[in-house]
């Protein structure tokens, strides 16, 4: 494609579209060319057009693809960039069967714009009640774990473990007073436990020099903008609205269970919530070996994450050191029909969910890249061929 002939096909693109006033972006420092087949052109400006797009400019959307791009490239440490996966839109609707209302937006934008008291926390922190558990909910409050027709493997970019506690906590701690939980409540509650926590574990992280995979707040909402990071977080740690029916990772997992615009936890996400979590500053530990060995088990209760992660874990098992190119090579010959950002994203999403759940460690090489092996726990699991993990039964 020619420079005339790209130029021209934006300019046609933009004819009575608002993205025409919007190409221009006088923030930038530099002028990128960038081909890109026609096709793939149309595609992007019809999404950045869309309502609800969430991009101000052309210049927005591919900043924020570079940046998560390198982010993946850097090893998976990829915190929240925002607006990185803002190509669905936020639930809207009556709260009981569509989501969070708009009544209920206006009032979470309005309340994460005001003060609180915790170093680093510019919201106003959630009632405690809603992820503080008082008492153990009586047994017949959890639903059962039953046989899942969900997808058979997570999103990449559900890239860490401790942001799933969030809507594990807010759903248990919401059945110690009630059967059951109106969706839309949910929503609104969980996204606002998370952004606190978000917040709060974004400054711990600064205060404690936690860096790379050790940061706890990766996956977190802790981005500049409250609604971007709140958007993705939804979808690829809680659940989202799929014209009449919902699903999500909580819902892969067997976490929880919807029914008729109502969600209830299983006995799974009960023993998570039990156990006190660094997350929530109630441990020094951000997740407890029964946490990891019951998020474990959730993870390989999904089919292609068991064969996933054993693979990834064989990988690692060699007695030696694996640097990330290994890695690397590995998916590359195990998912020979896959594009290179799709075997980064999920290199990035097997390192930072095994690292979080204690089956892998990981060191620094002459301070800049990292490389892994694999732990006496993984070794035990991989043994067992992911069977007969403690914690949830």
């Amino acid at each position: 494609m020619t420079t005339a002939t790209l130029l021209t096909l934006i300019v046609h693109e933009c004819q009575n579209s608002r993205v025409k006033s919007r190409i221009a972006d006088s923030d930038h420092s530099q002028l990128v060319l960038i081909r890109m087949p026609k096709r793939l052109l149309r595609q992007l400006l019809r999404r950045l057009d869309a309502p609800g797009s969430g991009y101000e400019t052309l210049t927005d959307w591919i900043r924020v693809a570079v940046e998560t791009q390198l982010a993946l490239e850097d090893g998976g440490q990829m915190d929240v960039i925002d607006g990185s996966t803002l190509h669905s839109e936020m639930p809207r609707g009556r709260a009981s069967a569509d989501g969070p209302s708009p009544r209920r937006q206006t009032a979470s934008s309005q309340q994460l714009t005001t003060g609180s008291h915790h170093p680093g926390v510019a919201e106003p922190e959630p009632p405690s009640s809603w992820w503080t558990i008082s008492s153990s909910p009586a047994l017949e409050t959890f639903a059962s774990v039953g046989s899942n027709c969900a997808p058979d493997r997570l999103s990449p970019l559900s890239n860490r473990i401790a942001p799933f506690l969030v809507g594990v906590r807010v759903l248990v701690a919401g059945v110690t007073h009630e059967s059951d939980i109106e969706l839309g409540e949910f929503i609104d509650r969980a996204a606002q436990v998370a952004r606190f926590h978000a917040l709060r574990l974004r400054h711990s992280d600064s205060v404690h020099g936690r860096r790379g995979l050790d940061k706890w707040s990766v996956g977190w909402p802790a981005g500049a903008d409250a609604v971007k990071s709140l958007a993705r977080f939804r979808r690829y740690y809680l659940l989202e609205k799929n014209g009449n029916s919902w699903s999500g990772p909580l819902l892969s997992l067997g976490l929880c269970v919807v029914d008729d615009g109502r969600i209830r936890p299983t006995r799974w996400a009960g023993e998570i919530a039990a156990d006190r979590t660094g997350a929530f500053g109630e441990s020094d530990a951000l997740l407890s070996k029964l946490q990891q060995d019951a998020f474990t088990k959730a993870l390989i209760s999904l089919e292609g994450e068991r064969s996933e992660l054993l693979a990834f874990l064989e990988a690692t098992a060699s007695g030696e050191d694996v640097t990330r190119d290994a890695l690397h090579a590995h998916l590359s010959a195990r998912h020979a029909g896959w594009s290179e950002a799709q075997r980064t994203s999920q290199r990035a999403a097997l390192v930072g969910r095994a690292y979080q759940l204690g089956l892998i460690n990981v060191r620094s090489v002459d301070g800049s890249d990292s490389v892994y092996r694999i732990s006496a726990r993984g070794a035990e699991i991989l043994a067992r061929g992911g069977d007969d993990i403690g914690g949830t039964k």
